[in-house]
């Protein structure tokens, strides 16, 4: 019995600081995404004003069939709290602190638990998804959907044996149906992975395989019937452009969408401040790193599958548009693995200048670090404070009566 006791003890005092904070971190996303959520900006914006009217009865299941579930939990949610702007904006942090999650579970399983809480923080901090999280409009389910299938899928490849990943992988499957891109990107994901694991059917039980069969089934029926039903939101859903784009369009959406991410966004003050651009320094700088090391591994699972993803996306971005097609926050959690990636480089390259020296490598933590929060600090004080206290921010919001 005291062997066992000694032996657990070993346990929590080796695993506690981590566990703690993990809780911790945790924690504070929960609060960067509920802070003031409905008291920072002024009203109501255009985008929030057309969940509201879509939500005031049950959503159709084909008649609004474009982010027909997140519509379907701001119904939920409305039969709870009476305030209908709090009720969306509360199921877009829901989803925010969904992604956040599954991003780090996702980082902790690749790299470590270190480089996991430091890449979610980037992540979080950031305005552009502090802005898509905390408002309520349906974006916001892009990302959550895109990052929870994956990490999901790296939960059902860890454990195929097991029912409950399969299940969960399904209903994300279904969900992802309904949201501009992700179609698309699901059935390259799904080829990448039967090519790169062809012995995965053969791990999966007989019960995972009648899921997958039957969502596909009715993922295939969702499309038919969409395209009978409402051909204008199941276009949008697979990219399908509403014209011809002309080889000037093509251009003008792929700088537009370019440069938007990395110099100077349109304006678009409901979304974001100003014409300044989604990423700062310090992100695009991870980025390139983060480009750079998925390039050395370019024969992986994980680099073909990021930058099929990413390729796939901004072509369907110049399809239809760049920045204005619906689909546009799925480049969010794409652009976030890459900086991720890039924080990890960095770690990785430095290690290699000092390889034997301990000093060095806490060097390296301490300057990533610094620049972390440096990037951080500019992002939370540019959602926080500088975009609530624009005047074109205020013009964007309508008032609306309590």
């Amino acid at each position: 019995m005291k062997v066992k006791l000694s032996k657990l003890w070993g346990v929590v005092k080796r695993e506690w600081p981590l566990e703690v904070s993990v809780s911790i971190f945790l924690a504070v996303c929960l609060f960067l995404l509920l802070y003031r959520l409905n008291g920072l900006l002024p009203g109501q914006s255009p985008a929030e004003a057309t969940t509201i009217a879509i939500t005031d009865t049950l959503p159709g299941l084909f008649s609004d069939i474009l982010f027909w579930p997140y519509y379907m939990l701001v119904y939920v949610m409305r039969t709870v709290i009476s305030d209908p702007v709090l009720a969306a904006r509360l199921v877009s942090a829901g989803l925010g602190f969904t992604a956040t999650f599954s991003l780090f579970l996702m980082i902790r399983r690749w790299f470590s638990s270190n480089v996991a809480i430091v890449g979610t923080t980037i992540f979080i901090a950031n305005s552009w998804f502090l802005q898509t999280a905390r408002s309520g409009e349906p974006d916001i389910l892009i990302p959550a959907t895109l990052i929870s299938i994956w990490a999901v899928a790296l939960w059902l490849i860890n454990r195929p044996k097991k029912l409950l990943p399969g299940v969960v992988l399904a209903l994300l499957l279904l969900s992802a149906v309904f949201l501009p891109v992700l179609p698309m990107l699901v059935i390259l994901i799904g080829l990448v992975g039967l090519l790169r694991w062809k012995s995965l059917p053969k791990m999966l039980k007989k019960n995972q395989l009648y899921i997958f069969i039957t969502t596909i089934i009715v993922l295939v029926s969702f499309v038919i019937v969409g395209l009978v039903q409402n051909y204008d939101q199941t276009a949008a859903i697979l990219g399908i452009p509403g014209s011809v784009p002309t080889p000037g369009d093509l251009l003008n959406g792929f700088v537009d969408t370019l440069a938007a991410i990395f110099w100077r966004a349109p304006l678009n003050p409901a979304k974001w401040l100003g014409d300044l651009p989604l990423l700062d320094i310090f992100g695009v700088v991870m980025f390139t790193l983060g480009v750079y090391h998925h390039e050395r591994n370019f024969g992986g699972r994980r680099s073909l599958i990021l930058f099929g993803t990413l390729f796939l996306t901004l072509i369907l971005l110049i399809l239809n548009g760049g920045v204005e097609y619906a689909g546009f926050a799925a480049m969010m959690p794409i652009i976030a693995i890459f900086i991720i990636s890039g924080a990890q480089e960095f770690l990785q390259i430095w290690n290699k200048v000092f390889p034997r020296n301990p000093l060095t490598h806490i060097l390296a933590a301490l300057v990533l670090a610094i620049l972390v929060t440096t990037s951080s600090l500019y992002q939370l004080n540019r959602y926080y404070v500088a975009w609530p206290g624009s005047p074109e921010t205020a013009e964007a919001f309508d008032s609306r009566p309590r």
